[in-house]
C-alpha cells in the first residue's frame, strides 16, 4: 500500500503544483493587465489635458491681443491730448473707393508738425509717424496687432469714440479728451 499512497501524494503534489503555477500565470496577466490599463488611462489623460492646455492659450492669446488694441488707442490718445491735436478723417482710395477712419494725433517737433496716425488696414491696426505734409497712404503704416475694424468720431464738447472690432468681438472706448476742458 506504501506504493498507493506514495503515488497518490506523488499525484497529488503535481496537481497542487500545476494549480499553483495556473494560479502564478493568472495573477501575472492580472498584474500586466492592469499595467497596460493604467498606460492607457495615462495616455489619454496626458492627451486630453494638452487639448485643454491649447485651447485656454489660443483663448488667453485672442484675448491678449483684444487688450492690447484698446489699450493702445486709449494710451496713444492720452498721450497725444493737447488742444488741437487730435483730429478724427476718413481716408479714401480713389482708385479702388476703399475707405478707413483715421485718428491724427498731431504735435510739433523743433517748429516741424508732425502726425501719428491710427487705423485698421488689411487686418491690422496701424500706426503711422510722418510730417503732417506728406500724403495718407496705409501701406506705410507699422503693423501693431490684429484689428478687425475701427470706427471713430470725435464730438464737439471733446468726447472721443473709438469702436474697435477683433476677433468677431467689438467694444467701444470713450475717452474725454482732457484739452477740451481747457
Amino acid at each position: 500500500m506504501t506504493g498507493i499512497t506514495e503515488k497518490h501524494d506523488r499525484f497529488s503534489r503535481q496537481l497542487r503544483d500545476a494549480a499553483n503555477a495556473r494560479k502564478q500565470s493568472v495573477t501575472g496577466v492580472f498584474v500586466f493587465v492592469i499595467l497596460g490599463l493604467l498606460a492607457v488611462m495615462s495616455t489619454l489623460l496626458v492627451l486630453l489635458s494638452a487639448q485643454m492646455y491649447r485651447g485656454t492659450v489660443a483663448s488667453a492669446e485672442k484675448t491678449g491681443e483684444y487688450r492690447i488694441l484698446t489699450s493702445y488707442v486709449r494710451s496713444m490718445v492720452r498721450g497725444m491730448d493737447r488742444m488741437d491735436g487730435i483730429r478724427v478723417e476718413t481716408w479714401t482710395d480713389e482708385s479702388t473707393g476703399e475707405s478707413c477712419p483715421v485718428i491724427s494725433l498731431l504735435e510739433s517737433i523743433d517748429g516741424e508738425e508732425y502726425q501719428t496716425q491710427l487705423y485698421v488696414w488689411e487686418g491690422m491696426l496701424r500706426e503711422r509717424f510722418t510730417e503732417a505734409i506728406w500724403e495718407f497712404d496705409p501701406e506705410d503704416g507699422e503693423e501693431i496687432c490684429p484689428a478687425d475694424r475701427m470706427e471713430a468720431t470725435l464730438d464737439a464738447s471733446g468726447l472721443l469714440t473709438v469702436v474697435l472690432e477683433a476677433n468677431g468681438k467689438s467694444q467701444e472706448v470713450c475717452i474725454a479728451l482732457r484739452c477740451s476742458q481747457v
